[in-house]
């Protein structure tokens, strides 16, 4: 037995069926094969290109190889001391997201 559902938007219309998202956006301050979480994200971003997913990838340093569907947005900036180069990251990170978000974030 399949049951048909149906999704209701605020004024209670019958909306269409969301797509299925082909792109995401990741943010991290490092991407590459050192580090857990840098391993991890690595990981995360080569399964979706591997899986037809476009990929943009904003971070200081992006070590994946390069692909058709990988795009990197480099943040520049200091890295120390800790109190400025965090903040700082965080800034020009969220201004390139909101200037390059695509898809998922």
């Amino acid at each position: 037995m399949h049951t048909k559902v149906r999704i209701w938007n605020r004024s209670g219309v019958a909306a269409a069926k969301p797509r299925a998202a082909k792109h995401v956006t990741i943010v991290v301050q490092h991407v590459g094969p050192v580090g857990g979480m840098e391993r991890q994200v690595t990981e995360l971003c080569t399964g979706y290109l591997k899986a037809g997913w476009t990929v943009t990838v904003i971070s200081r340093e992006c070590d994946i190889r390069p692909h058709e569907r990988l795009r990197w947005i480099p943040i520049r900036g200091p890295y120390r001391p800790f109190v400025v180069g965090y903040p700082w990251f965080i800034l020009r990170a969220g201004l390139a997201l909101r200037r390059h978000r695509d898809g998922l974030v």
